[in-house]
């Protein structure tokens, strides 16, 4: 192929990938372009107006979910209690609390040592191959 021919063709598949875009966008390229407005811009000539929220009613709504944060933890706190004293036998930790009420399971200091041995080896491998 000569290096016409090469031009040609991309020619033609750079026309179809613009028309190809042109039909995504939903725009044409031939055309004159609409103004897009930006993110919190308004009407040409208008200056732009940034709505605040004063102090007052911020601290309004960081109560109100405060509050229904606490009525949720106190429910799943209700629920937790009622299961364990009908079975008697179930854990805390199985029942859907929030993460602070769940207990941490501890890990035994032979398990610890079995855990950094076998890393240990894993880098071993590592720093011999690489």
């Amino acid at each position: 192929m000569d290096t016409q021919s090469i031009v040609v063709e991309i020619d033609a598949e750079i026309s179809r990938l613009q028309r190809v875009r042109a039909l995504l966008s939903d725009t044409s390229t031939d055309g004159p372009r609409k103004p897009r407005r930006t993110v919190g811009s308004s009407l040409p000539g208008k200056p732009t107006r940034r709505h605040t929220m004063s102090p007052e009613a911020r601290a309004k709504m960081a109560a109100g979910q405060k509050a229904r944060w606490a009525k949720l933890r106190s429910a799943a706190k209700k629920k937790a209690r009622s299961i364990i004293t009908e079975s008697g036998a179930k854990k805390a930790a199985s029942v859907n609390l929030p993460a602070k009420a769940k207990a941490r399971l501890a890990m035994s200091a032979e398990a610890r040592a079995m855990i950094a041995a076998a890393q240990k080896t894993r880098w071993e491998k590592v720093r011999k191959s690489g």
